[in-house]
């Protein structure tokens, strides 16, 4: 909703009715919640009174019940662009991405043992976009602002990072998001001649894992004309 609110939607399904609780009003705007396995549980982000970025994860039955709250001073989301939490549902790792003045923060928090886990790059390598884990939880894939797509490990003692794409001046990936197995992604290339940056082109990419780097199996355009594209169950 409008004025930093976050609300949920439940459907009783037994009562058929359904009901709209708020969640916050302090939710930051362009962040995108994510749900655990269950979804029994919900994380988004908050702007704190002193500007601080607050991580919260509450019941989703009863919201006012916060099960766990992490601050991040002098850090905050990336503007004008959808900031996404996901979930490694192999290890229900929750995983996102912040900054500060120098540096990228890609960091995974366990939703049970409330492990944190920071891969810190920076920000001369490169100036990322988009970053969402794999469902095992070993892998990020991560847009950058020329347009490619990279590959980055999270279990190996030093990042090891694999470019997954090579676009012309006119092509760009931003979007994309991984099939539930982790072994495919489907992105959205966005040409210059498209309006307003809009309609994309569709692609699948199958991938490759292998002595710990994630590669490019094979790729395929399924549609263009597309404005988002994600998997079904």
């Amino acid at each position: 909703g409008g004025s930093n609110q976050l609300f949920l939607w439940v459907n009783d399904i037994a009562n058929q009715s359904s009901f709209i609780d708020k969640i916050s009003s302090a939710v930051v705007e362009n962040s995108i919640p994510c749900f655990c396995d269950d979804g029994s549980k919900l994380a988004f982000f908050e702007n704190s009174n002193d500007s601080n970025l607050v991580l919260k994860i509450v019941d989703s039955d009863k919201p006012d019940n916060i099960i766990n709250s992490f601050t991040f001073p002098n850090e905050k989301l990336f503007p004008n662009i959808e900031n996404y939490i996901t979930l490694a549902t192999k290890n229900q790792n929750l995983f996102f991405v912040t900054q500060n003045d120098s540096s990228y923060l890609f960091r995974t928090i366990n939703i049970n043992s409330s492990i944190i886990h920071n891969s810190i790059i920076n920000k001369n390598n490169f100036e990322v976009k988009i970053a969402k884990i794999s469902p095992n939880g070993d892998y990020v894939i991560f847009s950058t602002s020329n347009g490619n797509l990279w590959s980055i490990n999270l279990t190996t003692s030093e990042p090891l990072y694999n470019k997954l794409t090579n676009v012309n001046a006119c092509e760009k990936y931003i979007y994309f998001n991984w099939n539930k197995e982790g072994t495919k992604i489907v992105a959205q290339k966005i040409k210059c001649n498209s309006p307003s940056n809009v309609y994309s082109d569709a692609v699948v990419f199958e991938l490759l894992s292998q002595d710990n780097i994630l590669s490019v199996k094979n790729s395929y355009m399924v549609s263009n004309n597309v404005i988002t594209a994600f998997w079904g169950n």
